[in-house]
């Protein structure tokens, strides 16, 4: 195959013509920015799927279930900001039925909030305490009396700071 004549001009004349561009990316930020936009945009654009993990473009473009955003409830006067319980299950690797049993149990303390339809909703700050109790419950292979300790005393410390 004959080499183009672009190939041929490019090979005499491209290390000036990209010591050029270098000089200029360095000293106007305009131009600096508009290169890093353009490889931003051609990344995006050729991003090939890696299995199990959505691209850029995909992920932008997928809008959360209803019942999986959070909210914004009043508790004790004050707003907070609750996520669902399918949330929460997420958060903490366990699933319904355990949970529930749990709440039955009284090894965790009740939900944030319940809304008119009978829905589960569970602050921050409750998810973060069950989050470290049962990743700390898992290492140490702790009792249920153990795990009620934890999650009532943690769940108290972040209450008294204001975050049940």
């Amino acid at each position: 195959m004959p080499e183009s004549s672009f190939s041929a001009w490019y090979d005499a004349h491209g290390d000036a013509l990209n010591k050029k561009r270098r000089q200029r990316y360095h000293s106007d930020p305009a131009y600096r920015e508009k290169v890093v936009k353009q490889a931003r945009d051609y990344r995006r654009r050729n991003q090939k799927p890696s299995p199990g993990r959505w691209t850029q473009t995909e992920a932008e473009s997928v809008k959360l279930d209803r019942h999986l955003q959070p909210r914004v409830f009043q508790v004790g006067g004050r707003e907070v900001l609750c996520r669902s319980l399918g949330d929460l299950l997420e958060r903490i690797k366990v699933t319904e039925s355990t949970f529930i049993d749990w709440e039955r149990k009284g090894l965790v303390p009740s939900p944030t909030h319940v809304d008119e339809l009978g829905r589960r909703w569970y602050s921050e700050a409750y998810i973060g305490v069950l989050m470290i109790c049962v990743a700390d419950g898992r290492k140490q292979d702790w009792t249920n009396e153990r795990f009620k300790e934890a999650v009532w005393g943690r769940y108290t410390e972040a209450a008294i700071q204001g975050g049940k």
